[in-house]
């Protein structure tokens, strides 16, 4: 898991766009997450997204939006066109009329949504999707104020619509600092046995506490997340090496090749030597 830093194409904004044009070959993009709020929106044929241990597909003229640091990664087929708009959570200031970083939330506090082909707000947001990139692309004079504008609109409607609430202090990225030490601590050591105890005391607090402030922090469980971490390297094994699902389930952690077995299928749907065949193909 890698966390994926943004470079803005827009001089003094966090708004990022790409236009993915046809895919000449498939690509995937493994498990990470980043600050910006993430929109994709399928131009052409269809994209893979998983986000936790879930398997999403998005097809033509879907949109899904992915809040900030949730975890997801992607497979994107040969003759995939997908455009892309990431942004730090923000909102019009009005003292000074320009951005504020601000944490966004989904109602109920959901981390993605997708809008289907065909629906209301996707109608809406292709829209502004197709305007943003055309102000992108041509660059006339000013166009940086009318591509910040379009962005406050997709935002604004995103609160018309609530899908967004007042963000209140369920979000803390004095909280994500705080627990950087234990993720760093989790991507070097997830094949490791680690408990509560040990991995509580590497930011001074009761195990109990920790598993409250984890979960608040990170919308996931530790435990969920270590499995996250785990399934991650597995997958990525399975894929590309030659190993065996014995040398794969012990290598990633687990106690037993049984164990590893039962719990990738509840959470892919296959087992790993169906879902290796499944991927290759």
């Amino acid at each position: 898991m890698k966390q994926e830093f943004i470079s803005p194409a827009l001089k003094n904004s966090t708004i990022h766009i790409h236009n993915g044009l046809y895919a000449e070959k498939e690509r995937f993009v493994d498990w990470h997450f980043h600050d910006e709020i993430e929109f994709l929106w399928i131009r052409e044929h269809e994209k893979e997204i998983y986000i936790h241990h879930t398997l999403y597909k998005l097809y033509k003229d879907d949109i899904i939006f992915i809040n900030e640091r949730i975890p997801h990664k992607t497979y994107t087929p040969k003759g995939n066109s997908t455009f892309l708009l990431q942004c730090m959570p923000m909102r019009i200031d009005e003292e000074h009329l320009g951005f504020t970083r601000r944490p966004l939330h989904l109602k109920n506090f959901v981390p993605f949504f997708i809008f289907r082909a065909g629906t209301e707000l996707n109608e809406i947001f292709k829209n502004c999707f197709f305007r943003a990139l055309t102000e992108y692309t041509q660059q006339k004079k000013s166009y940086e104020h009318f591509l910040k504008a379009i962005v406050r609109e997709i935002v604004a409607n995103l609160y018309r619509y609530e899908l967004l609430n007042e963000p209140e202090d369920l979000y803390s990225f004095k909280n994500i600092e705080r627990l950087l030490p234990v993720l760093d601590y989790i991507e070097a050591h997830y094949a490791d046995s680690i408990t509560l105890d040990e991995i509580s005391a590497l930011i001074n607090v009761e195990h109990s506490y920790f598993c409250r402030l984890f979960k608040k922090t990170m919308n996931i469980s530790f435990m969920e997340y270590l499995y996250l971490v785990r399934f991650s390297h597995a997958e990525n094994l399975l894929l590309n090496s030659d190993k065996n699902i014995t040398e794969i389930a012990y290598e990633v952690g687990f106690s037993s090749p049984a164990y590893f077995t039962k719990m990738f299928r509840e959470r892919k749907g296959y087992t790993p030597t169906f879902y290796k065949k499944l991927q290759k193909r």
